[in-house]
């Protein structure tokens, strides 16, 4: 299991993320792009509200005899309706992932801190989030 199916998972267990913006259906690894108009996520057109994972950049690896730790930078691009209703999970995945360390297939994620957070309205009158978390990893030497 990857960080990113990591964070889907998590996203799946919270009762108050999982209302807001189901991780079954709109919950989704990649880069948002535009294309004719339209929002895509990797081949999905996604209905709003949803939310994509994206890693952004890996930096800082150390290695040590058992295992290897390094600090990812994953964002998180939340797609709203509207400000409020934006704000309000922006403000439920700040606090559901800052400080939160857990266990994944390959590792560990021993903590995110969140690094940098905005909001804007797209020119289609939609509101658009993104919080980045920098992410310190560990997983066994290979």
């Amino acid at each position: 299991m990857s960080i990113e199916a990591a964070i889907h998972s998590t996203w799946s267990a919270s009762g108050a993320l999982n209302s807001a913006i189901p991780a079954a259906t709109s919950v989704m690894t990649g880069y948002p792009r535009l294309i004719d108009s339209q929002i895509v996520v990797g081949n999905t057109n996604p209905e709003l509200p949803f939310v994509s994972l994206e890693r952004i950049g890996s930096a800082e690896v150390t290695r040590t005899s058992s295992r290897r730790i390094e600090t990812v930078t994953m964002r998180f691009f939340i797609h709203h309706t509207g400000s409020e209703a934006l704000q309000r999970v922006v403000k439920m995945v700040d606090t559901a992932f800052d400080r939160l360390g857990f266990t994944y297939t390959d590792g560990e994620v021993l903590d995110m801190k969140r690094t940098n957070r905005s909001e804007q309205q797209l020119e289609d009158g939609t509101w658009l989030g993104t919080i980045d978390f920098q992410v310190r990893t560990a997983e066994p030497n290979t």
